[in-house]
């Protein structure tokens, strides 16, 4: 953490671990063996910095995207598209 992040940043920066750490336990316990990371920019950068390295080798593609308004047809058809690259 540097000197000049604020408390904004650092909780974008401690929601991105907790995520990553979530993302590891479900790694381990077989729920998943790949991953389509979607998020906006910034948050998408600090996700992927804080994954392990186990986990972050799980992830097939990402979406640098801000789509938590989007429906559900629209994230199927979102992450189509990236998988389908």
């Amino acid at each position: 953490m540097s000197r000049s992040e604020g408390p904004r940043d650092r909780a974008v920066a401690d929601h991105a671990r907790r995520l990553a750490s979530k993302l590891e336990d479900g790694r381990v316990a077989d729920l998943f063996e790949r991953l389509v990371l979607v998020a906006p920019p910034k948050f998408l950068g600090r996700l992927r910095g804080a994954l392990d390295e186990p986990t972050a080798r799980c992830v097939v593609g990402s979406l640098d995207k801000d789509l938590a308004a989007s429906d559900e047809a629209e994230l199927v058809k979102q992450v189509g598209q990236v998988l389908a690259v």
